[in-house]
């Protein structure tokens, strides 16, 4: 990356810092729902009321929206090109200049007797179009109190924030799952040499994860790498984004998904172009490497993915194209 670019891309990302029955009898079909059926689907949560139902074979899986906030400027640095190649990427993706929308997506895993979430979401930390987890698990029918566990993907306010202040009184002493990488880089003197915010920008955002992290040390337990967390579902290093950031990767019968967090954070942009950096990783080549090599894995094994920033509902599959990847969202299913 030369220095020009480097520059004009940050500079412009500062802000960032500072939302029929005729017609089946017409084709031959004859309806089949009886009424004790109708009844029942009427009860039942309706997909779409911020969060989406799921299965990975045995595996229970809901991406829930924690809710939006303006990813405008973005966060990618282009490799090269500086800002026209960022805006020529942005209209090949078909997204207007600010319309980059940052969704915040958490993760509900049911496997055995296990009920996990995945990131805690924002909280009170990024405003009112935020911090509507808690409200949405209720709709589920799902006590946040009564997880089994919480794993914190990485230590950053979109993932914990949700832990915090009397926000986070909702999930009362669920314990807090991390890999060791994570709280032992921002509890001591995290270095940030390496990251791409501007200079006058790192004593803060240090600050704000230290406090973060030492908020929820007491309720912290620390999982191993590849751990099996509940059958099927295992953790999946994703080292560069953070030292310990981590996402899923779960497997029943011959089925499978792969849950990359922070992976992706605009994959319209990304996916084509994996080697672009974001201004947030910690370690931004190693972050490429990973994205590289877990895009690659899910393309060559065919894996859904789903992630913390994917556009709801959050859950489709990866394609190779020349020069990179591209994002296939997954059919909706009612």
């Amino acid at each position: 990356m030369t220095e020009p670019n480097q520059h004009t891309s940050l500079s412009r990302r500062n802000a960032l810092l500072a939302g029929g029955a005729s017609a089946a009898a017409a084709f031959g079909l004859t309806p089949t729902l009886r009424a004790h059926d109708h009844a029942a689907a009427k009860a039942a949560p309706t997909q779409g009321a911020g969060f989406y139902k799921s299965s990975v074979g045995d595996i229970a899986v809901t991406l829930i929206s924690d809710g939006w906030f303006p990813m405008d400027p973005l966060p990618v640095v282009p490799t090269d090109g500086g800002d026209d190649a960022l805006d020529a990427a942005l209209k090949a993706a078909h997204v207007k200049p600010g319309h980059q929308i940052g969704h915040v997506n958490a993760f509900l895993v049911e496997s055995g007797d296990a009920k996990i979430l995945v990131d805690a979401g924002c909280g009170t930390a990024f405003g009112a179009d935020t911090g509507k987890l808690v409200e949405r698990l209720g709709a589920l029918g799902i006590d946040p109190a009564g997880l089994t566990g919480l794993l914190v993907t990485h230590i950053h306010p979109d993932h914990v924030g949700g832990l915090l202040g009397d926000y986070g009184k909702a999930f009362g002493e669920v314990p807090v799952l991390m890999l060791e990488e994570e709280p032992a880089f921002w509890g001591g003197d995290a270095d940030l040499s390496q990251n791409l915010l501007p200079e006058e920008a790192k004593a803060g955002f240090k600050q704000n994860m230290a406090v973060a992290t030492q908020a929820i040390a007491g309720r912290t337990e620390i999982v191993k790498a590849t751990a099996e967390l509940a059958p099927g579902v295992r953790v999946l290093p994703l080292p560069g984004h953070t030292p310990g950031h981590c996402g899923l990767i779960l497997s029943s019968g011959d089925e499978k998904l792969l849950y990359v967090t922070d992976l992706l954070h605009f994959p319209a942009v990304q996916m084509a172009h994996p080697t672009w950096k974001v201004s947030f990783d910690a370690f931004p080549d190693e972050a490429v490497a990973t994205r590289k090599s877990i895009l690659e894995k899910a393309y060559e094994d065919e894996y859904r993915i789903a992630g913390s920033h994917l556009n709801f509902p959050g859950f489709g599959y990866v394609d190779r194209v020349a020069g990179g990847y591209r994002y296939v969202p997954e059919i909706w299913k009612w």
